[in-house]
């Protein structure tokens, strides 16, 4: 993943306050490496006049502006989360059920789940089908000779649900363009 679009994850992780002080360090030391400098967030880093356990979140502030990004509004931080993780599922370069694992846990709390619901806890982001293969996933697991997907049992059947979920990423994306 691009620094900034890493950035932009994180951004949207900040304010859904899921981003730990490791994670903010990491990308802070990352841009270092990359030869990005900018004195407000090497500065957050280092003894001054935050205390450290502010340390990591001020820096993190600072290199998204550094980088022209601010911390979006909840709401539009959720929509954030969700296409990261979409454009990795629908890539095919890590493991759908993993990704998909991620995801979930970051969204699963949130009220923003549930805000607009018309049918299905997800659908106001497009996700319903997303929570069900999650759900699905652990049927798959704890009942893999009774509980079948698209015909096969057991490893295949997660394999096909890992493909079904690439597809339905593919597809969220083409819908909400991003």
């Amino acid at each position: 993943m691009t620094l900034d679009a890493l950035l932009q994850h994180q951004a949207a992780l900040l304010a859904l306050a899921e981003l730990g002080p490791e994670a903010m360090r990491a990308t802070v030391d990352r841009a270092l490496d990359e030869g990005i400098y900018q004195d407000d967030f090497i500065d957050a880093m280092y003894p001054g006049p935050y205390p450290p356990s502010d340390r990591p979140r001020k820096a993190s502030v600072a290199l998204l502006a550094a980088r022209g990004f601010a911390v979006p509004d909840r709401h539009a931080a959720m929509w954030r989360v969700i296409a990261s993780h979409m454009h990795r599922i629908a890539d095919g370069r890590c493991d759908a059920r993993r990704e998909l694992t991620a995801l979930i846990d970051v969204i699963d709390h949130r009220p923003e789940l549930g805000e607009k619901v018309t049918t299905h806890l997800g659908d106001a982001f497009g996700i319903e089908w997303l929570i069900g293969h999650h759900w699905r996933f652990h049927e798959l697991e704890e009942s893999p000779d009774r509980v079948s997907c698209g015909g096969f049992y057991g490893v295949e059947a997660i394999d096909h649900l890992k493909h079904l979920t690439r597809v339905e990423a593919l597809r969220w994306l083409d819908v909400h363009g991003a």
